[in-house]
């Protein structure tokens, strides 16, 4: 199964960001140093373009499986209420998810399987560990350390179980509310890293000769160079301001 902590990003999403990081790198050479020679001497900021997008489609993916994974624990919820056992209150699950999602969405998958190895006599706690090793999400490591200790405490487990789910849904619902509110900031985020290239693209367009003096020579490129180091910097600070952990 999916271990989703490592790149598992497909050959053509990794060309894809080489080809936008290509091209963010040949219009920052052109931009700050008017010299196709520069992309050179700037070819590292790709390699930690490309490694940044891969991290940044990881959390994507362990954030989508949260949210698929509250609707499965809910479900399982909704079934030991009504009096199915704990293994089968799983099978029901997968079910109800097959309704809200495709069969090779990662929650249907995951349940899938997690079925599966249940019917080959595997225990369903370690299944829970497996699932909660590989996601890399609290919250589903949570649930399965919740769920290994009411197993081995004897008490109820179905009403322990039932709390645990409700808890953790809250939680889940509030960081999507929390997500949704910070995606704005982060849309404002992106337009104002823009907004310095834009003003040497409209300046240059306005007036071609302004920038001159700043190419082709050992003190403006430093002084570009100094410009594009604040840049970078400040880009990476807006994003992890913008980029908060719930």
């Amino acid at each position: 199964m999916t271990d989703y902590k490592k790149n598992n990003c497909s050959k053509r999403i990794i060309a894809t960001f080489l080809a936008e990081g290509f091209l963010m790198i040949g219009l920052l050479s052109y931009l700050f140093y008017r010299s196709w020679i520069a992309m050179l001497f700037c070819s590292p900021l790709l390699y930690f373009y490309v490694q940044q997008k891969i991290k940044d489609q990881q959390k994507q993916r362990r954030n989508q499986l949260n949210l698929q994974f509250k609707d499965g624990i809910l479900s399982v919820s909704a079934a030991l209420k009504v009096g199915y056992s704990v293994e089968n209150s799983f099978a029901q699950a997968h079910k109800d998810l097959l309704l809200l999602y495709q069969e090779k969405d990662d929650i249907a998958l995951e349940f899938q399987h997690i079925n599966r190895q249940l019917k080959n006599n595997m225990i369903l706690e370690k299944l829970l560990l497996d699932f909660a090793r590989r996601s890399g999400v609290k919250d589903i490591k949570d649930f399965a350390e919740i769920f290994i200790i009411a197993k081995r405490s004897g008490g109820d487990l179905t009403k322990i179980i039932q709390n645990a789910v409700e808890v953790i849904s809250e939680k889940i619902e509030v960081q999507r509310e929390i997500q949704i509110i910070l995606s704005a900031k982060k849309f404002e985020q992106k337009i104002m890293n823009l907004v310095p290239i834009g003003i040497i693209v409209y300046i240059s367009i306005s007036s071609p000769g302004f920038f001159q003096v700043l190419y082709h020579n050992l003190r403006g490129i430093m002084i570009m160079s100094g410009c594009l180091f604040v840049y970078l910097v400040a880009f990476l600070l807006a994003k992890r301001i913008t980029d908060i952990e719930v």
